[in-house]
Order: structure tokens, then sequence, then C-alpha cells
């Protein structure tokens, strides 16, 4: 096994195996007609219950295909998940998965408007609308990121003072026991966060189960002082 790349990796494995990231596949059967899914969700919202507002419209979105006529439901669908995974995440940062099929929501949101209207759709409200929320839980991302950094590192990491600053090193990633993968995208900010030119060739897609003992990741980066 390499050796960690300073501090970051140790911080970046925990976000990745250890914060508990639920990893809930929603339910893509047609949720109804659009008023009753319009109630449905804002009633769910309205009680908290944010991941299941959020799944609800991503049902309903998935059923509707992109079209003059369907544009202004498919909005407030779109935004409403959206919204919804964003709030998730705001309440509770160790829900990454929220935060990752949010911004896969109005990715896939964006790309069907660009596919059925053109360019021109990019001045569009819907569109600016989405790219705002894409970017507010984007950030939200970031932020946690940067958090948890600081939390790990503070004012300095004895351990990354075992390893020389400024040297290239490799590490292997290796989970211990039975585990889901979940977090792909926070390992690799944390590894990024610190030397942006840092090489990580995972072994596993998000959501792999994997067995005890099993790589999980390798890495190429420069370690930095504490």
């Amino acid at each position: 096994m390499g050796v960690y790349p300073g501090a970051v990796l140790r911080r970046s494995l925990s976000i990745l195996l250890t914060l508990a990231c639920a990893v809930h596949e929603p339910s893509l059967a047609w949720a109804g007609p659009p008023e009753d899914v319009d109630v449905r969700a804002e009633g769910l919202f309205n009680e908290g219950k944010y991941l299941e507002a959020a799944e609800l419209q991503v049902a309903a979105l998935k059923a509707l295909p992109e079209s003059l006529a369907n544009r202004p439901q498919r909005n407030l669908w779109a935004t409403g998940a959206v919204n919804a995974y964003l709030q998730v995440f705001t309440a509770d940062p160790t829900q990454c998965t929220a935060a990752t099929a949010g911004l896969a929501v109005a990715d896939d949101y964006l790309k069907a408007l660009l596919g059925e209207y053109g360019a021109s759709v990019a001045s569009a409200d819907e569109y600016t609308g989405m790219q705002r929320l894409h970017g507010e839980l984007d950030e939200a991302r970031a932020r946690n990121v940067r958090d948890a950094l600081y939390e790990d590192i503070g004012r300095a990491d004895w351990t990354s003072l075992l390893v020389p600053a400024g040297r290239r090193v490799q590490a292997r990633v290796v989970v211990r026991e039975a585990a889901v993968l979940c977090g792909r995208d926070w390992f690799d900010a944390c590894i990024h966060a610190l030397d942006p030119a840092a090489r990580i060739t995972w072994h596993h897609a998000e959501g792999a189960a994997m067995g005890a003992d099993t790589p999980v990741c390798e890495i190429e980066a420069v370690s930095f002082p504490a």
C-alpha cells in the first residue's frame, strides 16, 4: 500500500465510506395525474419530507417527455425536485446521494431543454433558473468539502508530517469490510482541493457493492505540508 498524500486522504476516505450516505433508488413508475403529483409533492415538502417530494417529482418528470405542451409542467417538477434535494442536503450534509441526485436531475433537465429547443433556450427563464439551482447545490457540496477538510486539518495534521511535503506519492484505498461505494464526487473533490493535478483511478462505480479487502481506487498526488 502506498503512502497517503498528506492529511486529505484520511478525511476523504471517511467521507467516502463512513458518512452514512444511504443509497436510495427512487421508484420511476408513473406518479399519477399532474395535478395529483403537484398536490402530493407540495404536501410532502411542507411536512419536511423533502426526499419523498423529490422522488415523486422525478418519477413524474421521467414519464413526461419534453415538448411545448409539457414545458411548464416539466419545469415545475424539475425545479421542485432539485430544490427538494437541496433541502435534504442542506438539512443533513451526510446525505450526499441527495446532492448527487439533484445535480443529475438538473443536468438531465438542461440537456432535455437544449435537445428539444436548441441553443436559444439558454436565455429562457426555465434554463437560467435551473442553472441557478444547479449552482446553489454545487456550491453547497463544495462548501461541505471545504468544511470537512478544515475540520480534519485544523491547525495541523500531525500524521501528514510523516510524509515529506512536495513529494509525488501513491496510495491505494482498500475497504476492509463489505460496503457500498458512496461519495466518489466528495472523495475526488477533497483530493483535488489540495492537488488539482491528482490522478484517481476508480475500480468501482458509485453505488457498487464491494466485498471485504476490495481495492476501491488508486491515487497519485503531491503531498502537502500540514
